[in-house]
C-alpha cells in the first residue's frame, strides 16, 4: 500500500534556518518510506495511507517511523486531546482528519482511529547512534520559547559518550559556531573539508618542528569535527558520502600526526624504547583498538558500540587512547618543551586503553555466551531517575 505525507499548517518561524514546514519535508526525505504531496487529489484512486502531519509542532526524527508504522492512529498532545500532532489515516479519511485538525469536529468523532498521546509513544530513550539517554520530544513552535528549541534541537544532536573535550569543552562554543555556519549557509561538508585540511596542514607543521603552530590547528580541527556533524543534525543535511568522509577522516588522521609528531623531533631522549619503535606501537595498538570497537559489533553483534555497554566503558571513553585526550597529553608536554616524552606517554597510554578494551571483549564474550545476548546499561536508564547521578548525567540530555 502507497504511503503519502502532507504537511498541514506551520509559520515562517526558523529554527536553525529551517521553518517548521522545511524541517519536516526534510526529515520526511531522509526517511525514503514516503512521497510527499501537496494536494490530496494527486493521490492515486487506489487505497492508500495518508499521513497529515502538523507542522505547528517540532517532531523528533525518531517518532516519524513510528506514526509510519501505524495505521489509523492519531497523535495527540498530552495536555489536550483535541491538539493533534500528527494523523495516519486512509486516504477517504483526508477531509475528516484536516477538520479534526481544525477542531472542527473532535477526533474521537472518526471512526477506528486510535489516540496515542506523546508520553504514549516516547518510551525508548537509549539513542545508539549518538550513544546517550534522550526521550524522543515533540515542540511547540508556536507555544514554546524560541531559545528553548533551538537549544533542545542542538543538545538532541550531540553525542553522549565520547571523549572528554567533546563532552564538556566543545558543546557551547560549537554551538556559537553552528549558528555562524547557518547564518552563512555554510554546509556540513565544507566544514568537513577545511578539517581535512587543517589535520593535513599541522601534521606537516609538526613534522618541521613547529609543534606549537600544529597544535593550534590541530584542535581547531577538533572542534569542526564537533561542528560539522552537530551542523548536519540539527539543519537534517546529513548525507552518506558526509559520514563516510568525517569516518574516514577521524580513523586516518591521528595516526598521522603521532608520525609526523615523532619525525619531526630533533633529538630523541627516552633510552627505553627508539622513535621507530614508539611510532610503530602507536600505530600496532591504535589499529588493535578500532578493531576491538568492530569486533564488539560485528562479531559479538552487540547493536552499540563497546563504549555503550557498561558504565565502566562509557566512563572510560573520556579519556581512552583516541585523538583528543592523546593531544592534550602532546599540548602538556609540548609545552613543558618535553614533545619526545609526550609522543612516548601516547604510546603508553595507546598500550594500556587497548589491553583494557581487548579484556573488555573477552568479558563481553563471556556475558553473551552466557546470556546469550548482550545490552547496554544505557537502555536500562531512567532519565528522570539519571539526572540525579552526577555521572550519569554526563549521558543523558
Amino acid at each position: 500500500m502507497d504511503v503519502f505525507a502532507y504537511i498541514y499548517g506551520g509559520n515562517n518561524t526558523k529554527i536553525w534556518g529551517l521553518t517548521p514546514k522545511e524541517r519536516m519535508e526534510r526529515i520526511l526525505k531522509h526517511s525514503g518510506k514516503i512521497e510527499i504531496i501537496d494536494d490530496v487529489s494527486s493521490i492515486p484512486a487506489t487505497t492508500s495511507r495518508v499521513l497529515i502531519l502538523n507542522c505547528r509542532y517540532i517532531l523528533d526524527e525518531r517518532i516519524i517511523p513510528f506514526i509510519i508504522e501505524n495505521s489509523n492512529i492519531a497523535i495527540v498532545s498530552n495536555s489536550n486531546t483535541r491538539d493533534i500532532i500528527a494523523i495516519n489515516i486512509d486516504s477517504n479519511m483526508f477531509n475528516e482528519a484536516i477538520k479534526a485538525i481544525n477542531r472542527e469536529i473532535d477526533i474521537k468523532e472518526i471512526k477506528g482511529i486510535k489516540l496515542k498521546s506523546i508520553t504514549e509513544i516516547t518510551t525508548q530513550a537509549f539513542q545508539k547512534k549518538l550513544s546517550k539517554v534522550e526521550r524522543p520530544f515533540v515542540l511547540d513552535s508556536e507555544q514554546d520559547d524560541p531559545t528553548y528549541i533551538t537549544n533542545k534541537l542542538y543538545y538532541g544532536s550531540y553525542k553522549g559518550v565520547t571523549d572528554i573535550v567533546t563532552r564538556l569543552v566543545w558543546p557551547k562554543p560549537a554551538m556559537q559556531a553552528v549558528k555562524f555556519c547557518v547564518r552563512h549557509k555554510i554546509t556540513p561538508n565544507q566544514v568537513t573539508a577545511l578539517s581535512l585540511i587543517l589535520a593535513i596542514i599541522s601534521g606537516l607543521l609538526f613534522y618541521i618542528n613547529l609543534y606549537f603552530i600544529g597544535l593550534i590547528l590541530a584542535w581547531f580541527m577538533t572542534f569542526l569535527d564537533t561542528v560539522d556533524g552537530k551542523l548536519a543534525r540539527v539543519t537534517v543535511t546529513s548525507t552518506e558520502f558526509g559520514n563516510r568522509l568525517d569516518h574516514s577522516i577521524d580513523i586516518i588522521h591521528p595516526l598521522y600526526w603521532y608520525a609526523c609528531w615523532g619525525y619531526g623531533l630533533k633529538e630523541w631522549n627516552i633510552n627505553v624504547i627508539s622513535l621507530d619503535q614508539t611510532v610503530f606501537v602507536i600505530f600496532i595498538f591504535y589499529i588493535l583498538g578500532r578493531l576491538c570497537e568492530g569486533a564488539f559489533q560485528l562479531i559479538l553483534k552487540a547493536p552499540f558500540t563497546i563504549f555503550c555497554w557498561r558504565p565502566f566503558d562509557s566512563i572510560f571513553r573520556l579519556v581512552t587512547a583516541r585523538r583528543n585526550p592523546n593531544l592534550i597529553i602532546l599540548t602538556i608536554f609540548a609545552a613543558l618543551g618535553a614533545c619526545d616524552i609526550g609522543l612516548f606517554i601516547v604510546a603508553l597510554w595507546t598500550v594500556i586503553s587497548t589491553t583494557i578494551m581487548v579484556v573488555r571483549i573477552f568479558l563481553a564474550y563471556k556475558v553473551k555466551k552466557e546470556n546469550g545476548r548482550l545490552s547496554s546499561w544505557l537502555a536500562d536508564i531512567d532519565p528522570e531517575i539519571a539526572k540525579t547521578n552526577k555521572i550519569y548525567r554526563l549521558f543523558i540530555y
